[in-house]
């Protein structure tokens, strides 16, 4: 991943999933009735058509972390992205950030990207 962004951070914060939303850092909320639209394993398929899978793939995800808890692993991607007035985005991680608000976990682990020059 490093390679297409940037510079990666070698940290893993956990930081409050309420606190990553009310900084506005998503590019689309997503829900259960909204989840995994824009994945390609999707994509060009009627939404009604597909929505029995992409509901059963969020309720597994559900399951996992409620089991599991998250991966340190595979933290949410934050992309730190000021520069030219934009604005910092998660670039991964939509799904399981709405998720962790759901039951309000107290933390979740982010990582910080920068992106390439």
């Amino acid at each position: 991943m490093a390679d297409k962004l940037g510079e990666q951070s070698s940290m893993v914060y956990f930081l409050s999933p309420t606190t990553i939303r009310e900084m506005g850092l998503e590019k689309h909320r997503k829900t259960r009735d909204k989840c995994f639209e824009s994945h390609s394993e999707y994509r060009g398929r009627p939404k009604y058509e597909t929505l029995h899978e992409r509901q059963k793939r969020w309720d597994d995800l559900c399951d996992s972390i409620a089991t599991n808890g998250f991966d340190p692993e595979q933290p949410i991607t934050i992309m730190l992205n000021r520069k030219e007035g934009n604005r910092d985005q998660i670039f991964q991680g939509h799904h399981r950030l709405a998720i962790a608000i759901e039951p309000q976990l107290a933390a979740i682990p982010v990582r910080f990207v920068t992106k390439k020059k």
